[in-house]
């Protein structure tokens, strides 16, 4: 992470909500009269709310509260909250309507969101191997490259010496993407599932999309090859979103990954943020890039040169299959096909019936059948081995 990222970081969490307190009692009258009974309130409020919407959102995605997030989340809300009430009280010295509009819209909210898009709350796992699928499992932590402490599970199949990466999607951990290891472990394959930093358990309060999370799949790797030679003689990375783009950019110059599949990627991020910003005429591709270069001074990191395109054109003779949910709404076809046509190796393109991510649970048996196929394919045949899974060592 950058010196100014670090500096952000502290400025947020810290400082921030502080330093913008002092001075809208300094220049609003009103906020000097709340007092201390007044500023108690307004702190029980807001970590009331955020408790409140904390356990909501947990209930929906099926994971847990991770009860030494909920200060950090709360003091972001309450720090964006004074940074809009000090934004409004700027701008009310503007007499123009529709300068204070424009300023609003490419420069406040930019930046908001590009805050909201690279500051994760971190969730607890709400379900794991074990209790979902009676699948013994170990875990395991190891460092990134950047310092992070990645957390992560290992299921162990017997004598199996080929091993199944899975990266989750941004804002997902390892417990939201349990499903893929039932149709993945067994018949010659291991599965590790992998929360990237700033996710799950693992430790880092900044994410990329993708980009710096690369250093994190290459480093699991890296780690599987070591630390567990005879169970990953060959190591097949899987990713999914987020997950898949990281992946991508890992393979490229990680030859240590044996094989790739990419679950629901997108091509690069300057590309899907104007895909979706199309749908605000004229102005949408001009908010996309303000977005863009305030995630990446945010995180000192650059968003708009990664390609994943560019990644998987490196990959040969390396095999990459890229798989795709005929109903996803998140990733055009488009991505895929274009993530297809730049492979060089060995490749494979299939559209499952599912969204974004969910072909695995859609067609689980299906999924994990087509992925070892592609593999023993591309990769040369397994030696057998007994399809039942082993207690984790």
């Amino acid at each position: 992470m950058g010196a100014f990222a670090l500096l952000t970081s502290f400025w947020f969490f810290l400082l921030g909500p502080l330093v913008l307190a002092a001075l809208l009692g300094w220049r609003v009258p009103r906020y000097r009269k709340l007092g201390a009974r007044g500023v108690l309130g307004y702190l029980v409020f807001q970590l009331t709310l955020t408790a409140v919407a904390l356990a909501l959102v947990a209930h929906l995605a099926q994971t847990r509260v991770l009860m030494c997030e909920l200060p950090f989340v709360t003091w972001f809300v309450i720090g964006w909250h004074f940074a809009w009430l000090s934004w409004q009280h700027v701008l009310s010295r503007l007499r123009v309507p529709s300068v204070r509009h424009a300023l609003t819209a490419f420069v406040f909210v930019p930046v908001l969101g590009a805050a909201l898009l690279t500051h994760r709350c971190k969730w607890g796992d709400g379900r794991d191997p074990q209790s979902t699928q009676q699948l013994p499992f170990a875990t395991l932590r190891l460092v990134g490259e950047g310092g992070s402490v990645l957390e992560g599970w290992f299921i162990a199949s017997a004598g199996a010496r080929r091993t199944i990466a899975v990266f989750p999607g941004a804002g997902a951990n390892k417990g939201n993407f349990v499903w893929f290891v039932g149709p993945l472990v067994d018949q010659g394959y291991n599965v590790a599932i992998f929360d990237l930093h700033a996710h799950g358990g693992s430790s880092g309060w900044l994410t990329t999309w993708g980009i710096r999370e690369a250093g994190d799949v290459r480093a699991v790797v890296r780690w599987l090859k070591r630390e567990r030679a005879q169970q990953a003689e060959k190591v097949v990375a899987l990713g999914s979103s987020q997950g898949a783009m990281a992946v991508a950019l890992a393979a490229a110059d990680e030859p240590a990954i044996d094989a790739v599949v990419l679950d629901s990627p997108f091509v690069s991020h300057r590309q899907w943020a104007h895909d979706h910003a199309a749908a605000i005429p004229w102005l949408g591709p001009l908010l996309a890039d303000v977005l863009l270069l305030a995630m990446s001074a945010w995180t000192s990191t650059d968003f708009f040169t990664p390609s994943a395109a560019s990644a998987v054109a490196a990959l040969a003779p390396r095999p990459v299959m890229i798989i795709h949910g005929d109903d996803d709404t998140w990733m055009p076809r488009s991505y895929s096909q274009a993530l297809f046509d730049a492979a060089r190796g060995p490749r494979e393109l299939w559209f499952g019936p599912g969204g974004h991510s969910t072909i695995v649970t859609a067609e689980p048996a299906n999924y994990g059948a087509r992925v070892r196929l592609f593999l023993e394919e591309t990769l040369g045949a397994r030696e057998p081995t007994p399809a039942t899974a082993t207690a984790p060592r």
